[in-house]
């Protein structure tokens, strides 16, 4: 499921990200993290823009059929140029 979500962003035109892969994180903090994630959304991946909590996949794909995506991430400065 992540891998839709960073397809998403690609296909967006997404140039300015941070990915955090808790799986993948070395320390202890990547797994507690991921309880944490899982315990109060319920699914991974949990999306942030511009630090504001999204929701999992099916809330970020709900927020580009809205239409309310691209302008998150703009506001967030996700594109190198305003579209």
């Amino acid at each position: 499921m992540c891998d839709s979500v960073k397809t998403l962003f690609r296909k967006l035109g997404v140039t300015n990200s941070t990915v955090y892969v808790l799986d993948e994180e070395s320390t202890p903090w990547g797994k507690e993290i991921k309880r944490a994630l899982m315990g109060s959304i319920g699914s991974l991946p949990v999306v942030f823009i511009g630090g504001e909590l999204i929701g999992d996949r099916d809330r970020v794909i709900k927020r580009h059929s809205e239409g309310k995506l691209v302008k998150l991430l703009e506001k967030a400065g996700a594109f190198n140029q305003q579209r």
